[in-house]
């Protein structure tokens, strides 16, 4: 996928930022954040954490942040006509800032 320059360079920033989170948040003391690449897998690679970790660090990201995640599914009733029925599942980033809560990730399959 290819992004604006300018959401690239938010993009960098968030890594920057995520990396240091991690290892602190997962307690990976042999680790510096420059040697934790972007690609790295965080579960079933060399960091050998569990679900456990995982639920930790996202905890972590969410206060980081001022983000919350909400996860659901959807029913959409509609005539033959309007496309017929629809549903699936979503989840949406909300983003806390001083005007309130937005949503900045709207993911719906």
């Amino acid at each position: 996928m290819v992004y604006s320059p300018v959401i690239q360079d938010i993009m960098a920033g968030v890594k920057e930022q995520l990396k240091p989170i991690i290892l602190s948040s997962l307690r990976i003391v042999d680790m510096s954040p420059e040697e934790l690449r972007d690609d790295q897998p965080l579960m079933g690679g060399d960091l050998e954490i569990d679900s456990i970790d995982i639920l930790q660090l996202i905890i972590e990201i969410k206060r980081h942040f001022g983000i919350k995640l909400v996860t659901g599914k959807f029913e959409l009733r509609r005539t033959r006509e309007g496309g017929g029925d629809a549903s699936g599942h979503y989840t949406l980033i909300l983003h806390r800032s001083v005007r309130g809560w937005r949503i900045i990730h709207d993911h719906t399959s």
